[in-house]
């Protein structure tokens, strides 16, 4: 460790220094080095069972229908298994998605096209779930220096593997590999708040970030983020977090000029912040904090209208709590993520010019750390209830975990079983004319297609013959 780095994590215990610090060491706190801790490389088996059980939990989320290993949702199989049937691998993850890139995403894509075509959505799914596993356990050791308490970490993590808001009527979320992007940023967030002192812990993190970036442009939002790092610590690793993130943005803005790639014409964006702030306060935050709702004709809303002003008093009763001490609250890290899960809603209703509930997945996540940073308990030992406003807090989201945890989704209830499907196939299939089928997911429905894949029908998968004979 340099010896920058050892008066800045001494000025973050000794009060003393408090007053000659410098702004570089002041936002230094915000990437505290975690200890190494090396009983955790003995506790391996340990954290693999966590990943597992995390992903047993998402898998867990979609119980109606054919089942979430017997069905593919959306972009997973129209776009991204479909192109790996067709491309190889390397033009398979360089093609944009939507008018941005989105390569390691795609790159799971590929297992899937190995496996036999019934096995298809069954590959993805796992896939999923096991990254959505790994992340809960990413965000669990990254936030160990800001949430010292292992209820908080818990509030930080765990809803990662079953986002409330992920699994409705709105926003299939859950098992999708297409959606993994909107709890990537949030670990993607982590990671960059996370400084540890193992090499190996080192590369994860960067490669994680790095992932992340190339897999969605919302990363763009976590830039300022990722240089304030690098202008408080200034390593290779920081370096390396920046310039990914530069890069990426650099690629999907030019393919964008360049007509290498193209957005939607549907998306009707709408730039007015002040519509977005309207939507953060009255929409998005009633629908982090209680889920969801559904009103009599269908659609979905805060439901009861009430909860819009009981979610504003809940946060307005967790700061005054924090502030007149009987927590110890990591404002600045409460800070952080509050500003930015603003920042996220706002920026990607404003794009997108409409209500979309998987944009408020990441925020979300976010919501719960402010939740729990601001309920940390004083390190008073002789306080038996020092704890309790954080055990209270860690109550209150499983709460919201648990009634939003199955849902009648799109997926649950509007997909037909693959396997059927696939089966109806491999009869057309045996037409020696017949080059390709596509396979309708919604209805299991089949059509022969003898021309070049290039546009495909709505959701339907194109797979080849030859797959099938």
């Amino acid at each position: 460790m340099s010896s920058i780095d050892q008066i800045s994590d001494k000025a973050l215990v000794d009060p003393g220094t408090a007053g000659q610090r410098s702004l570089q060491d002041r936002i230094r706190d915000l990437f505290p080095h975690d200890p190494a801790r090396p009983h955790l490389s003995r506790w391996w088996w340990w954290m693999a069972l966590a990943v597992v059980a995390g992903a047993l939990a998402s898998l867990g989320r979609v119980p109606y229908g054919p089942g979430v290993l017997n069905s593919i949702w959306a972009e997973d199989g129209s776009n991204f298994l479909t192109d790996a049937l067709y491309r190889n691998e390397f033009k398979m993850i360089l093609r944009p998605h939507n008018g941005y890139f989105v390569m390691a995403t795609r790159a799971l894509a590929i297992p899937a096209s190995w496996a036999p075509i019934e096995w298809g959505p069954a590959v993805l799914t796992i896939e999923a779930a096991l990254v959505t596993g790994l992340m809960a356990l990413g965000v669990y050791l990254a936030s160990h220096q800001h949430l010292r308490h292992p209820l908080a970490r818990l509030i930080a993590a765990a809803p990662v593997v079953a986002v409330p808001l992920g699994e409705n009527v709105a926003a299939a979320a859950s098992n999708n590999v297409a959606t993994l992007q909107f709890a990537a940023i949030y670990t993607a967030m982590w990671m960059m708040l996370w400084v540890p002192r193992r090499r190996a812990s080192q590369v994860v993190a960067v490669l994680a970030v790095l992932a992340v970036a190339m897999s969605s442009f919302l990363a763009v939002i976590l830039l300022p983020l990722a240089l304030l790092r690098l202008y408080a610590r200034r390593g290779l690793a920081e370096v390396t977090m920046v310039a990914g993130l530069l890069v990426a943005l650099a690629g999907n803005l030019g393919a964008l000029a360049l007509g290498l790639a193209v957005r939607p014409v549907n998306v009707p964006s709408n730039w007015d912040p002040w519509y977005a702030l309207k939507i953060t306060a009255d929409w998005a935050l009633p629908h982090a904090m209680f889920g969801y709702g559904i009103t009599g004709d269908g659609t979905q809303a805060v439901q009861p209208a009430w909860l819009v002003q009981l979610s504003w008093a809940v946060l307005a009763l967790f700061v005054v709590v924090a502030a007149v001490g009987l927590t110890r609250p990591a404002w600045k890290i409460a800070a952080l993520m509050g500003l930015t899960a603003i920042v996220f809603v706002c920026a990607t209703e404003m794009q997108y010019g409409g209500l979309e509930l998987r944009y408020v997945i990441a925020p979300e996540l976010m919501l719960f750390v402010v939740l729990a940073a601001l309920m940390l308990p004083k390190p008073d030992s002789t306080r038996r209830l020092a704890v309790l406003p954080l055990v209270l807090t860690f109550v209150g989201v499983g709460l919201v975990f648990a009634f939003s945890y199955q849902t009648v989704s799109p997926r649950a209830n509007a997909l037909a079983p693959w396997d059927e499907a696939v089966a109806r196939a491999r009869i057309t299939c045996q037409d020696p004319a017949n080059r390709a089928v596509y396979i309708d997911p919604a209805d299991g429905s089949v059509e022969a297609f003898n021309g070049e894949p290039s546009g495909f029908p709505g959701w339907s998968v194109l797979v080849p013959c030859d797959r099938l004979r």
